[in-house]
């Protein structure tokens, strides 16, 4: 009967353990790099970022971030971390539902993007986001995959790193 309690015991402590390595993403950001790949990595290095994370706080339930958009000013998104649905806008007042959960150390946000107008009106737009934080937490990677729907040539993979202040 030992062994089993000794088991059980380590079993729980493990669980523990794991849930105290929670990633916390808290904090001011600065933006040190974006890269385009896929279908862009013949373009320029120059490469435009439609918002900028510039601040996180984190709860263990939440994480509310405040982004930063060329030429719209600053606006703020909260995610559930229990994977549940969302309703938020885009910047540009564009609607989407969002889910957030944590995966291991990933951060994953997934954005159905319903487009109202232009060219790709009604087309089903998907975004992807993993953030993880570097061994020493002062860098935040983004992978960001963006996915629009029967138009492969469209997908993109963006990796923006940002330096933690």
């Amino acid at each position: 009967m030992r062994p089993v309690t000794a088991m059980c015991l380590f079993a729980v402590l493990t669980a523990v353990a794991a849930a105290q390595q929670v990633p916390d993403f808290s904090g001011t950001y600065v933006l040190k790099s974006p890269a385009r790949s896929d279908s862009y990595n013949s373009a320029s290095s120059n490469v435009m970022v439609g918002r900028v994370i510039t601040k996180v706080v984190q709860d263990s339930n939440s994480v509310e971030v405040v982004f930063r958009s060329v030429g719209r000013g600053t606006f703020t998104c909260k995610y559930n971390l229990d994977g549940s649905e969302i309703q938020s806008a885009e910047p540009d007042g564009t609607p989407t539902v969002e889910h957030a959960e944590i995966k291991g150390k990933t951060l994953v946000i997934r954005s159905s993007i319903k487009v109202a107008t232009g060219a790709l009106k009604g087309v089903p737009v998907l975004r992807t986001e993993k953030w993880e934080l570097s061994k020493n937490v002062r860098t935040l990677t983004v992978r960001q995959r963006t996915e629009v729907q029967g138009m492969h040539m469209q997908d993109d993979l963006l990796t923006v790193i940002y330096q933690r202040q």
